[in-house]
């Protein structure tokens, strides 16, 4: 299931990176939920297939977002040891 949030600029605390997993129970089936902001000029279908290709990684065992944090939190403590 894919949600369509107006993004909000000033009031925005939606979890972007994709580490938080959420589900929604439609019919006594667990299903995964994604909550996409969305703005003025963007290209909608080039989201939702993003989300979709990340859905898919996921399901074959490669988690992009938990793979992004990692290399984040690597750089940042690489640069923190050279100070």
């Amino acid at each position: 299931v894919i949600q369509l949030k107006h993004l909000d600029e000033n009031k925005s605390t939606l979890e972007r990176i994709g580490l938080e997993e959420t589900y929604k129970d439609i019919l006594g089936l667990k299903i995964p939920h994604s909550i996409i902001p969305v703005a003025l000029g963007r290209t909608v279908a080039d989201i939702i297939e993003i989300a979709v290709k990340n859905f898919l990684l996921k399901k074959n065992g490669i988690d992009s977002g938990k793979m992004f944090s990692e290399r984040v939190d690597s750089l940042i403590k690489k640069k923190g040891s050279r100070k």
